[in-house]
């Protein structure tokens, strides 16, 4: 069994955008990647066993995190890589699915140096950022799981009564999308209007996104596990769930 470390970001409440999620924000005037550093940390996690110094997985580790930056740039927007030579290991990258090229290549870039500096020598690492995710064991992992690893809430809220079915009816729309998009992806946004006819009009934004090894009946049955996870943030303007595979 794999044990892991956590590490989140010092202002994980302010986050807003990531993929390999459900993730919903509430903007008057923004677009869903405005403003957002992709190579934010949303979370990281080391495991806790090590490989030695001058263990052949060392080696293993940096020419796949070279192949997986390599890939990046070349266009790819998902990479899985499997090594299995002198041990097993598989290695892989995927970028939010409304990011360029360059953009998917810096993040890519930026999360291999994440994990070989948060993680120093573990076995084991998978990092999030606000634009990509990447992972690396010492085992198969390109199957489908839909452990929860951690659900973000904005600190701010939205109290209006019209506010929550709003939300229910963006997030039904992407998880329904997601499965049959490319890489697969969906985002939408919907104008929302306020109870409150004093209250300037806002644009309410969704995206999902599973990993792209799952089969599009894997990726529904993720998101739908989690489609109504939004409401444990009571509210919440911004919610971001992760789990293991979408």
């Amino acid at each position: 069994m794999a044990m892991y470390h956590v590490f989140s970001s010092s202002s994980i409440s302010d986050l807003l955008i990531a993929i390999m999620c459900l993730s919903i924000v509430q903007c008057p005037l923004c677009t869903i990647a405005q403003n957002i550093d992709t190579t934010n940390d949303v979370y990281i996690l080391c495991n806790v066993h090590k490989y030695e110094n001058g263990d052949p997985f060392g080696d293993t580790l940096n020419t796949a995190l070279a192949a997986l930056q390599q890939k990046s740039a070349t266009g790819s927007l998902y990479y899985l890589l499997v090594d299995n030579a002198s041990a097993p290991f598989m290695a892989g990258f995927q970028c939010r699915g409304d990011l360029s090229s360059d953009l998917c290549s810096q993040c890519v870039e930026s999360a291999s140096q994440t994990v070989l500096s948060s993680c120093p020598n573990a076995i084991g690492s998978r990092v999030q950022k606000d634009g990509c995710f990447l992972r690396y064991e010492n085992y198969t992992f390109a199957v489908p799981d839909t452990s929860i690893i951690t659900e973000l809430c904005n600190v701010d809220k939205n109290n209006d009564s019209r506010f929550q079915a709003y939300v229910a009816q963006i997030v039904a729309r992407v998880v329904s999308e997601a499965p049959n998009g490319h890489l697969p992806y969906s985002s939408a946004t919907s104008p929302i209007s306020s109870s409150n006819s004093s209250s300037a009009p806002s644009t309410l934004y969704a995206l999902a996104q599973c990993l792209n090894y799952l089969s599009r009946s894997e990726c529904s049955e993720c998101l739908s596990a989690h489609s109504s996870s939004w409401q444990d943030c009571d509210n919440a303007v911004g919610t971001q769930i992760h789990s293991v595979s979408c």
